[in-house]
């Protein structure tokens, strides 16, 4: 019983697709205590495997899944800006709120 190239590709999208939530409800969790440090690194993880995500979803063929992406990248962005602006990291929190803002202005086009 083997599986498919596209069974395993499937299977491998799901897998990501669920490390991903893992880690965005960690980094969440750690922001809601307060625990800046922690929810940044465990953003900064979140926003490189969505970035990653982003460059392999094409926009013809899964327009949804790439706006979901884009969703989550913002949020992402936005809280850790948040956190890095509670630790003083002011250069860094600006960075990620602009970057927010260029995802936010290219999604509602």
């Amino acid at each position: 019983l083997t599986m498919s190239e596209k069974e395993q590709q499937q299977q491998a999208e799901m897998e990501e697709e669920t490390k991903m939530q893992q880690l965005r409800s960690k980094a969440t969790e750690l922001l809601l205590r307060e625990d800046w440090s922690e929810s940044i690194q465990a953003y900064t993880s979140f926003i490189s495997l969505c970035q990653a995500q982003i460059s392999k979803t094409h926009q013809q063929s899964d327009p949804d899944s790439l706006s979901k992406l884009r969703k989550s990248l913002c949020l992402a962005l936005s809280n850790r800006a948040e956190a890095r602006f509670r630790l003083k990291e002011l250069q860094e929190a600006l960075k990620d709120c602009e970057d927010a803002l260029e995802i936010d202005s290219t999604r509602s086009e």
